[in-house]
């Protein structure tokens, strides 16, 4: 927002309707980021969320995670965390179809 000294009012100049990464983390332990910003945008009132801490490996980390334990022994048995992106990747192919198809295709049109 910036400050119209016309009108001496406030003028929106960007809407930003990414969230970041980690949305889906908060969602598994009872934070819905974007239902709550819906929510706070339409002047509806509601109660603060109930959460819990937990942790979330996102698949960037998984690869990391199984990269530097199959370096330290193929032998050795490892964790896999419990909470993983992947598994919802799963269950919702849809957005990261679009995601990679989007940039494959950007790619090809370069």
């Amino acid at each position: 927002m910036i400050n119209d000294d016309c009108d001496d009012d406030f003028k929106i100049i960007e809407i930003n309707p990414r969230f970041w990464d980690s949305v889906e983390a908060s969602q598994r332990v009872g934070v819905n980021f974007p239902y709550l910003y819906c929510l706070t945008a339409l002047g509806i009132p509601f109660e603060f969320p109930s959460y819990r801490f937990e942790s979330y490996t996102n698949n960037r980390g998984l690869i990391k995670i199984l990269k530097s334990k199959i370096n330290i022994s193929a032998k050795r048995r490892f964790k896999i965390p419990k909470n993983l992106a992947i598994t919802s990747d799963f269950s919702d192919p849809l957005p990261k179809t679009f995601k990679y198809s989007d940039k494959i295709l950007k790619k090809i049109k370069a």
